[in-house]
This record gives structure tokens, C-alpha cells and sequence, in this order.
């Protein structure tokens, strides 16, 4: 395949006219980028309220998430079928259902309480999930501190406080947090690679793929995150991470040669679908509403 404009267009358009199928099949990145352009076509068309576009947000979340996790299972029960109680089975098999339970438990919460909130908004008051989670704050008088944008205070002792933070249960509820950031890329990866996918189909047109997201991301973060330095942050952080996640994972779970991770055959390989399905997930996640 020719990498020019028509070329990339016939591709493009080829994998959407095979998406519906793809998605009956399992396939994570599909599914992924189908709810993701859904719920930007539902925000355009602003035909919803803050509070219901915050819980269908969540809802995609949920459901992104909860297939993935399934995938996961059925991909794990496969290989203990198939190949038995392996060193690399046994640990990237516990390690998946530990992170895969929490990303599951975390969307589940949130899409719940944000069900809830939407439930209770209250008629011509503030369509804000700030206003209503406050309230018990303000009404005792108490005024509430900055959830995560605060600066730890330096030294040994404020960053192990921080670490605490970021991996506590009570943080962990919050979709923003590191420690769930991290498990949706981690999960999402797993669910990836446990699924059916379908890699570029040249060097060339993998690199453009990945060009094409990046920049498509940087317009996102633009739009929807409070923040764009903090945006920007939470992208180059994501790809640091998610890129050894995706060659660990690649390997030791999607059994892609090490050499090909290694090299630029990453880019037309599955490991780079997984790679931009978990930043997808974890950029759509941490944007604003």
C-alpha cells in the first residue's frame, strides 16, 4: 500500500466499512474509537444536559472497560487451557485480573455516582458534579482542599505522602486519579491483546496512524481539558508508559517477537493499536466532562 492521501483515505475508509464486524468479533480498538466518536457526535449536537453527557462519558467508560476485562478472561482461560500454569501465565495472568478489577470497580463507581448525581440535579440549579459533591463540605464550613492538583510538599516525606495519595482506595474512586489513569491503559491493553485486531498493514501507513493521533490528540486536549499544559503532561506521560506496557504485554502476552517490538516493525504490528487504544481511553478519560 502506496502511502499518499488516496491511499490512506482507501484504508481508512476500508476498516470503518469493516468496523461493525469488527466490533461483533471483539475487537477493543474498534469498539473504542466507535464510543469515543459517539460521544463527541453527541456533545456537538448538544442536545443533552452537562450532568447527562458527564454520566453517557462514564457509561462509555464503563462499557470500554468492562469488555476489555472480559476479553482479558476469556484470553487468560484460553491460554491455561491451552498451555497450563506457566511462570509468565501465573504472574501477567494475576497482574491483569488485579488491574482489571480495578479499572472495572473504578468505572462501575463512577458511572453509578454519576447516574445519581444526574438524577439529583435539581431544577434550574447548576448543572455541576463539583456543585453537588461540595455541598456536605460548605454546608459544615469547611473548606475543600484541591483534590490533585495540589503540590505535594518536597522532600522524602511529601513524595511518599503523595505516592499514598495517588494509590489510596478513596483516590482510586476518582477517574482522574494516576493510579486509575494507569489501569485503564494497562486494561485496555490486555484487552487489546486478548482480541481480535487488525495491525497497519505497512511501516508507512502505522507511522501516519500514530502521526495522525497524536495530533488529533493535542486538538482534544485542547477542547476539553481545563488544563492544556496538564493535557499535554497526561499525553507524553501516557505514551512514555503505555509504549513499555505495550512492548511488555506485546511479549510476554501477545507473543510478538521481542525483535519486532524493538524496532520500527512496532508500528505495523498490534502492539501499536493497543498502544493508541489505551492513550485514547486514557486522554478521553481525563478531559473535562
Amino acid at each position: 500500500m502506496e502511502l499518499s492521501p488516496e491511499g490512506i483515505i482507501a484504508y481508512i475508509t476500508g476498516y470503518i466499512e469493516t468496523m461493525p464486524s469488527a466490533i461483533m468479533q471483539g475487537d477493543i480498538f474498534a469498539l473504542t474509537i466507535t464510543l469515543i466518536v459517539f460521544f463527541i457526535a453527541v456533545v456537538v449536537i448538544n442536545q443533552l444536559t452537562g450532568l447527562l453527557i458527564r454520566f453517557l462519558k462514564k457509561a462509555i467508560l464503563f462499557i470500554i472497560v468492562a469488555l476489555a476485562f472480559w476479553q482479558f478472561i476469556l484470553m487468560f482461560s484460553s491460554k491455561v487451557n491451552t498451555e497450563g500454569l506457566t511462570t509468565d501465565t501465573i504472574i501477567f495472568g494475576a497482574a491483569g485480573f488485579v488491574i482489571g478489577i480495578v479499572a472495572f470497580s473504578t468505572a462501575f463507581y463512577v458511572a453509578l455516582r454519576s447516574f445519581k448525581i444526574a438524577r439529583k440535579k435539581p431544577v434550574g440549579g447548576p448543572a455541576t458534579e463539583e456543585i453537588v459533591e461540595e455541598a456536605p463540605a460548605a454546608a459544615a464550613g469547611v473548606t475543600a482542599a484541591p483534590a490533585q492538583d495540589s503540590v505535594p510538599e518536597a522532600g522524602p516525606g511529601g513524595t511518599l505522602s503523595a505516592m499514598k495519595e495517588t494509590l489510596s482506595i478513596s483516590n482510586l474512586k476518582s477517574d482522574k486519579s494516576l493510579g486509575t489513569v494507569l489501569a485503564y491503559l494497562v486494561i485496555a491493553q490486555f484487552g487489546v491483546y486478548s482480541s481480535v485486531t487488525l495491525p497497519a498493514p505497512s511501516l508507512q501507513v502505522g507511522l501516519a496512524f500514530f502521526g495522525l493521533f497524536v495530533i488529533a490528540g493535542l486538538f482534544f486536549i485542547h477542547y476539553t481539558y481545563n488544563n492544556y499544559r496538564t493535557g499535554i503532561r497526561h499525553l507524553v506521560g501516557a505514551i512514555i508508559v503505555g509504549t513499555i506496557v505495550a512492548v511488555i504485554l506485546g511479549y510476554f502476552w501477545g507473543n510478538i517477537p521481542l525483535d519486532q517490538l524493538l524496532s520500527p516493525a512496532f508500528f505495523q504490528s498490534s502492539a501499536l493499536v493497543a498502544l493508541v487504544t489505551g492513550l485514547a481511553l486514557s486522554l478521553f478519560m481525563g478531559g473535562k466532562g
